[in-house]
């Protein structure tokens, strides 16, 4: 208990250490993200991100948190979208995950971008990106040949990319209207 208030305190101070770790402990539910939420704490979450010597578990939870509703993060997208192109494929879904919770019609601007980094990811991260051009719905309408033939080459991976449902793509599909 103190070491979590003296993270938290070190968190409203806008420390990267406290921030690096208070963050597994919002991951384990153990601490409420709000905690985060100080717009001191961005900064940090920021380094932590973009810093290629934290481990990717870490830089996931900070991408994540930056990904908060609660989190007063200035241009957050473009952030995200910088994390999807990271190295580390735990990164590249917290990304996505945090992109899910914050995209919407508004952004078809980015399809192109997005596209480019939906061909270069592993199928994994492809199959969770296919989410992000259903919530962007019809501005999306470029991803759909791309969606389509992911589709298909999932059905025929079935037994070799076990918890990858082929619906996500016919989900994303739907989500642009195709």
């Amino acid at each position: 208990a103190e070491r979590e208030a003296a993270a938290r305190e070190l968190v409203r101070m806008g420390s990267v250490e406290g921030v690096r770790r208070i963050l597994p402990l919002v991951d384990r539910h153990e601490v409420k993200s709000n905690d985060l939420c100080a717009a001191n704490a961005v900064p940090a979450l920021l380094a932590i991100l973009r810093d290629k010597k934290e481990d990717d578990e870490t830089r996931a939870s900070a991408a994540r948190a930056l990904g908060s509703e609660d989190t007063p993060v200035p241009n957050r997208v473009p952030v995200l979208i910088d994390a999807l192109k990271d190295d580390s494929e735990e990164v590249q879904l917290a990304a996505v995950w945090a992109l899910c919770r914050h995209l919407g019609t508004k952004d078809s601007a980015l399809v192109p971008e997005l596209i480019a980094i939906f061909k270069k990811s592993s199928s994994v991260v492809r199959h969770e990106m296919a989410e992000i051009f259903g919530w962007i719905g019809s501005g999306a309408r470029d991803a759909v040949p791309l969606l389509l033939s992911e589709w298909r080459a999932s059905l025929d991976r079935q037994g070799e990319d076990a918890g990858l449902n082929p619906d996500n793509f016919l989900l994303a599909l739907r989500g642009i209207g195709a």
